[in-house]
């Protein structure tokens, strides 16, 4: 530690006494030289650099999550779309089946409803739960197994119905 002592001023009446006084003073050590900040770099360049780093960062993790979330509704919606696809693929070949078997009936007269719900009744284990069979000559509709619930469509005209014709034709 460095000392100095230095005298120190009398007070007029410490002068009037004949005692001198003296002081000591602690020097306080110099403080480090801090190194001379490079040419052009000031803080607030700094700053932005690390608020742009940040905001680049944070818009490619969102960016990452956007990607992956769209990947993942796509993989969900095509796996719904397969899984519907196989259904209706389902019906359709059940559908194909049964319209085979009638066109090789050579005996059946579906005209009658006892004989069209006789023949219908033995094509039931291949049809689904919510699926009519339906017999429309000249575009009538004349039989429909099962008949429950569709009493309403019997003497239906397909063929004047306009929300109908243009899907038999």
């Amino acid at each position: 530690m460095n000392a100095k002592v230095q005298p120190d001023p009398m007070p007029a009446d410490a002068a009037s006494c004949g005692t001198p006084s003296s002081t000591v003073v602690d020097e306080a050590p110099a403080p480090p030289a801090l190194p001379p900040e490079p040419p052009g770099w000031k803080p607030w360049i700094v700053g932005f650099a690390t608020s742009l780093a940040v905001l680049l960062l944070g818009g490619a993790g969102l960016a990452w999550k956007h990607q992956h979330e769209a990947r993942v509704l796509a993989a969900d919606a095509a796996q719904s779309t397969a899984f519907k696809a196989q259904a209706l693929e389902r019906v359709l070949e059940r559908a194909e089946l049964i319209a085979r078997a009638l066109a090789q009936q050579e005996d059946v007269t579906l005209s009658d409803p006892a004989s069209f719900d006789t023949v219908a009744h033995r094509f039931t284990p291949f049809m689904a739960n919510d699926v009519t069979l339906q017999w429309a000559p000249r575009g009538v509709m004349r039989n429909i197994y099962p008949l429950q619930g569709s009493e309403g469509a019997i003497g239906l005209d397909l063929l004047n119905d306009p929300r109908r014709r243009d899907a038999y034709y």
